[in-house]
């Protein structure tokens, strides 16, 4: 301010601007403005001290102020009476609403401006002004009307204003045309622009326009060749670039992926170094492996790396190759290897870049690669089968297999507790610890405080919250609903920001709480995932458990009108099988069998049910039975035909309960093991009800065995406790 005070005063202009157009997302930033303004003047010049003056007019405008920018602006009139820059504020004020996209007021300005003042200076260029914002406006055609009458006047002579003006009034025309779908007319007129107009600045850019509007129409081929025509042209323009990268773009969709390839090399090679030539290179080896020639491709990525060793772009490409290795090429070893070196290849990159936003960024490759071997080991060891039924040899493997996943899920835990793959690690943990417990390697007391060892390790409290919350789902997929709910309950009172949590965490909650019929807690959970996760299966899960919740509160009318919705916004929905599902339930408890029964056919018999809900319906489609038969009642689906004997209802009940067991033995554990106790209740309650003594030894020693299945490979399971009283 001392040294240099205009230069001062011309920066502190500058920065009162910014806050200026910032006021549309902040009123108080219209204030700073003003207030900047004011400070600077103190040290203006008398021209900066009318600039700052006329600014302060503009700021009231924007701001909708009206009668205080019309005071100031008689005041700045009074004072300076013959000053030009009165003539240009209304004008000033219309550019600065175009600005803030209020288009309706900005008209109004610019023809307010040519009421009062139509010698301005500004004048000539108003109609153009206004022609731009009836675009804005989504009024093409009288936006072609308004730059037709400029144009026109400015041409005989009628305005005064460069011949610029009137070039570029026909270069926004052309935008009109394009505006108004008319296509064709506007690459004539953009083509007719970029040879003609004596504009060097008109002609490239309608050049550059011409490309993107053939582009924008689908014409790629044509649109490459523009694309190339401008970049050979204005080799020196900063859109050269981006041109040569476009023109491989348009080749790309053209399905011509020879000369797609070719102008991306060109690209790389006369840009390296920048986002355009690394753009180029990643351009190269995605195309190769769109062709499906997966070495070539990699050899690309190579080339790549080797050059921009930093670059998020090669971090992500490893991470695909890896991805591509593990999802489509099926070779296990080899992803599993890819994935651990963008590990590697992460801890390499310098300290000041890993903790910079981009090398925090960079960091969700690392994470999310750790948790794929992992899971590349836990699915090893899920294919070889039950533990229990494999042989030593194959046991070794499992354990081996293990034993090396958990350190790699650790890692992403513990070495990337911000990163979004932390849920996601998380939910494979648990997994991984289930499949433990069920083949009696750990137990699930074990598993809970390993869990909360870890996450007392964990410095970061969103993770260790969303390990607790871990531990809830490892009691909630265990069968533990009780210890659960205390869990969840106990990390949930702990949530500060739901989104660092998964909406499944939310879903898994607020079943535990339809379950234990808590239902204003579980409308409350239901609520909070539907207002925090917009997913559309996440909507689709909140909006059946508030039906749900209400259902439970028997508000019958608030629940018919969550699931109508949920049928007709997410009819893709296994959501609404778990509606049907819970309705099956409910007339159970009333005693309706049949209808339940019914209800649990059409639950079973569509393809949108989950495995876990068919699962559930064949078990409650059992204790259905089990339970008429102890009550002495008849069903319809015993009967077999005319002249046939009816099926025994214990039998029925095991052969329903007994397909989990066939269907689901390793992906669904839990529901397995009370499947195989409500086969051996089934079988002992028909020994029980038969009169044929070989029917009834028969039946008894199926049951015996069933319970020794499920003590054998379930042996941590409640249900095998249970099962030891069965006789």
């Amino acid at each position: 301010m001392q040294s240099a005070p205009e230069v001062a005063v011309d920066g502190l202009t500058q920065v009162g601007n910014a806050y200026l157009q910032m006021g549309a997302q902040n009123p108080v930033h219209y204030d700073m403005a003003r207030l900047i303004y004011r400070f600077a003047g103190q040290f203006a010049s008398e021209d900066q001290q009318k600039s700052l003056t006329i600014q302060t007019i503009v700021s009231f405008a924007m701001q909708g102020l009206a009668e205080k920018a019309d005071a100031k602006f008689a005041e700045f009139r009074q004072k300076f009476p013959q000053d030009p820059q009165a003539e240009n504020v209304l004008f000033l004020i219309g550019q600065a609403l175009q600005r803030q996209g209020k288009h309706d007021e900005a008209i109004k300005k610019f023809q307010e401006s040519l009421q009062k003042f139509p010698g301005a200076r500004v004048t000539p260029q108003i109609p153009k002004e206004i022609a731009a914002s009836q675009v804005a406006l989504g009024k093409p055609d009288e936006a072609i009307k308004t730059f037709d009458a400029f144009i026109a006047d400015a041409k005989a002579g009628k305005i005064k204003v460069a011949p610029e003006a009137i070039e570029d009034a026909q270069r926004q025309r052309a935008l009109a045309l394009l505006a108004g779908k008319k296509v064709d007319e506007a690459i004539a007129a953009m083509k007719e622009l970029s040879t003609s107009a004596k504009s060097p600045a008109i002609q490239e850019e309608a050049a550059f326009q011409v490309a993107a509007i053939l582009s924008q129409a689908g014409k790629h081929e044509e649109a490459a060749a523009a694309f190339k025509a401008y970049a050979a042209k204005y080799p020196d323009s900063p859109r050269a670039p981006q041109a040569a990268y476009f023109t491989g773009v348009s080749f790309e969709k053209a399905k011509k992926f020879e000369e797609a390839a070719a102008a991306f090399k060109d690209t790389a090679a006369k840009h390296k170094g920048s986002e355009i030539g690394i753009g180029s290179q990643d351009k190269i080896w995605r195309l190769l492996l769109g062709q499906n020639k997966p070495d070539e491709a990699f050899a690309a990525q190579d080339e790549m790396i080797a050059a921009y060793p930093q670059a998020p772009q090669s971090m992500l490409a490893l991470y695909d190759r890896a991805k591509y290795l593990d999802d489509k090429a099926k070779k296990k070893e080899e992803a599993a290897a890819a994935f651990q070196k963008v590990y590697e290849a992460y801890k390499k990159l310098p300290a000041e870049l890993a903790d910079s936003e981009q090398g925090k960024a960079m960091a969700e490759y690392p994470s999310a690669s750790l948790v794929r071997a992992a899971e590349i080991k836990r699915r090893d060891a899920v294919a070889l089968g039950v533990f229990n039924t494999l042989d030593e040899a194959q046991k070794a493997q499992w354990k081996k297999n293990a034993a090396e996943a958990r350190p790699l899920l650790e890692k992403a835990i513990t070495e990337f507790p911000k990163s979004n793959a932390l849920a996601f690690a998380l939910s494979k943990l648990v997994d991984l610890l289930l499949m433990e417990i069920n083949a009696g390697q750990s137990s699930l007391n074990d598993a809970a405080t390993y869990l909360s060892k870890l996450a007392g390790g964990l410095r970061e409290e969103s993770a260790q919250i969303q390990v607790f919350i871990a531990r809830a789902s490892l009691m909630f997929q265990a069968g533990q609903t009780e210890q659960a709910l205390l869990f969840y309950e106990e990390a949930f009172q702990k949530v500060t920001d739901p989104k660092r949590m998964t909406w499944q965490d939310y879903d898994r909650f607020g079943s535990i709480l339809l379950e234990n019929q808590r239902w204003d807690k579980a409308r409350t959970v239901y609520t909070q995932l539907k207002e925090n996760f917009g997913e559309q299966r996440a909507q689709a899960a909140s909006t059946y458990g508030l039906g749900a919740a209400a259902q439970g509160k028997n508000d019958l009318v608030t629940a018919e009108k969550f699931f109508a919705e949920l049928k007709e916004k997410y009819p893709w929905s296994e959501k609404i099988q778990e509606a049907e599902y819970g309705r099956a339930i409910a007339l159970q408890a009333q005693g309706k069998y049949e209808e339940a029964f019914a209800t649990l056919k059409n639950v079973l018999g569509t393809p949108r049910s989950s495995n876990e809900t068919k699962a559930k319906s064949m078990l409650a489609f059992a204790r259905g039975l089990i339970e008429m038969g102890d009550k002495g009642l008849k069903t319809k689906e015993t009967d077999q035909g005319p002249n046939k004997e009816a099926f025994n209802i214990f039998e029925l009940a095991h052969n329903n309960a007994i397909k989990i067991d066939i269907f689901y033995r390793a992906a669904l554990p839990q529901l397995v093991a009370e499947a195989l106790y409500v086969a051996a209740d089934a079988k002992f309650k028909q020994a029980k009800s038969e009169n044929d003594p070989k029917k009834k030894a028969d039946a008894e020693a199926a049951a015996k065995k069933l319970v020794d299945s499920l003590l054998k490979d379930h042996p941590n399971s409640p249900w095998a406790t249970k099962a030891r009283d069965l006789k």
